[in-house]
């Protein structure tokens, strides 16, 4: 565990929520600008593994998408319209694709890779390496709420997600 993310050991749908991302079409990321991000998205339709999801993590989620990195990259930044992220990782090379977190100064400061889901402090300033040929794709559902507070609060098991100790 490091001090902008925290993996777990959950059990989740893995492979019906891969049929899904790779059923949906995807669109450019942008920002409130609208300048486009090297990302492709695609919002996570309502079904039964999103609604016990939303009962997983004990709130109400307004923005659960798919994001689709190619080769490169995302670039290093903070998130403005989210404190952090429930991610689970779906797709890819995630052995040689990294999330990084970085310092105000851009020193690297932590890096993992997605051989677990992981809550994200998203306000820290971050980015994802993809040196693969694969796009990688990750599931990642926004929280509102501070990572400290998240973290804290934890999860609640049911039958489709829980936490394997």
């Amino acid at each position: 565990m490091g001090r902008y993310y925290k993996q777990y050991n959950i059990s989740w749908p893995e492979q019906e929520i891969e049929k899904t991302a790779f059923e949906l079409e995807y669109e450019r990321g942008a920002d409130r600008a609208g300048i486009l991000w090297p990302v492709d998205e695609a919002k996570a339709p309502e079904c039964n593994w999103s609604k016990a999801l939303e009962d997983f993590t004990g709130s109400q989620i307004s923005r659960m998408f798919f994001s689709k990195v190619h080769w490169g990259g995302l670039p290093i930044h903070r998130d403005h319209n989210r404190l952090c992220a429930l991610n689970f990782f779906v797709s890819g090379d995630f052995e040689n694709s990294h999330n990084l977190f970085v310092d105000d100064f851009d020193e690297p400061v932590e890096t993992f890779n997605g051989n677990k889901p992981a809550l994200m402090n998203t306000r820290q300033f971050h980015g994802v390496q993809n040196r693969t040929e694969q796009p990688r794709i990750v599931l990642s559902v926004s929280f509102y709420e501070p990572y400290k507070i998240i973290k804290q609060r934890g999860f609640n098991n049911n039958e489709v997600f829980y936490i394997n100790d």
